[in-house]
């Protein structure tokens, strides 16, 4: 991880990429794009590119890999949350009119929270399964993405933490936030996953 955000950092436009990645991520909708950014960096690694971000170009292969990136983040992150939310709801809910306000609080939340938590390595498998085999049927292969997640989970677990750890502390600025720590955590799962391939 360490010569990854070195990597990452050391690139004189940096500063460009990242505060052109964090307006973006703090505008709704429009934050939508940072999957296809995603994407391309993910592609970029494993197509034997530098760990160094992609330059921001909305190109008309951008657009074209928009459609596949968005239909991954559905698949493996945006789904998913809507329904770990609408659990968290009705769990909250029971535990109120039980008069279990402790446990609405802080038990009711553990779908949503263990989802985002999870959400974000099964994409990113995903994209990297995707670039396998250039092939959108690859993102429905849930077996082989979930499997090559459990199966490096040990490894995986640290750079995740470190992710998730910058978004708690930097919340009031999580768009540039978000960027800065998505970099180093796709270039860190890309790069292990290529190394562990077992799908």
């Amino acid at each position: 991880m360490e010569k990854i955000i070195d990597a990452i950092t050391s690139d004189p436009g940096f500063r460009k990429k990242w505060l052109i990645g964090g307006l973006l991520a703090s505008i709704p909708v429009v934050n939508l794009l940072i999957f296809t950014y995603l994407f391309r960096y993910v592609g970029k690694i494993m197509a034997g590119g530098s760990l160094r971000l992609p330059v921001w170009r909305f190109d008309d292969r951008f657009w074209k890999e928009t459609p596949v990136a968005l239909l991954a983040a559905f698949i493996y992150m945006l789904l998913p949350l809507v329904i770990a939310g609408f659990l968290t709801w009705i769990l909250k809910g029971l535990f109120l009119a039980m008069g279990l306000s402790l446990l609405a609080n802080t038990l009711a939340w553990f779908p949503l929270t263990l989802t985002v938590m999870l959400s974000w390595p099964l994409l990113l498998a995903a994209l990297v399964h995707f670039h396998e085999h250039e092939d959108a049927k690859a993102l429905w292969d849930w077996n082989d993405i979930l499997r090559s997640c459990l199966q490096n989970g040990r490894k995986i677990a640290p750079g995740l933490f470190m992710f998730l750890g910058l978004l708690g502390v930097g919340w009031p600025l999580l768009g540039f936030v978000f960027f800065l720590g998505m970099g180093p955590f796709a270039a860190y799962m890309t790069t292990l996953l290529l190394n562990n391939k077992n799908y």
